[in-house]
Formats: C-alpha cells, structure tokens, sequence
C-alpha cells in the first residue's frame, strides 16, 4: 500500500474472506513509505477455496469517495 501524494487523502484497501474474516490495509500519512499488511489467510473453507474479495478505495476525511469496485481472488 503506497499513497504517493500529500494531498490530506489516503489509500487503502478494504478486503472480506468466504470464512467471515474482514479488514482494512491503509497508508494513512502518505509520508512517502510503502506499508505493507501482511495476514495469514486460509487457504480454505468447508472444503473450498477461500475467496478473498477486495476493493481499493480513496479516502478524504474518512470518507470514500472513489473506489475500484468489488474484485476477487481464490487463496
């Protein structure tokens, strides 16, 4: 995660997992460091891959105001 503009905005990504895990990885400070979140997903879930689905979003004031949309990805 990298938000490369001092602009007061920031980027993250907002992400949910088919076993009902769900989170935010976000560069508050745009300080001009790359942070990186790291989770241990498994690998599946009553007997199934497990979907990990996830939007990119830009933040202003704590408000979204523009986001890739949902996308998905299997573990």
């Amino acid at each position: 995660m990298h938000d490369t503009s001092w602009d007061g905005g920031a980027v993250r990504v907002t992400w949910r997992t088919r076993d009902g895990r769900k989170g935010k990885c976000w560069d508050p400070d745009s300080s001009g460091k790359a942070r990186k979140c790291n989770y241990d997903f498994k690998e599946k879930y009553k007997g199934q891959d497990n979907l990990i689905t996830y939007r990119v979003e830009a933040v202003d004031g704590g408000e979204v105001w523009d986001s890739s949309g949902w996308q998905g990805v299997s573990t």
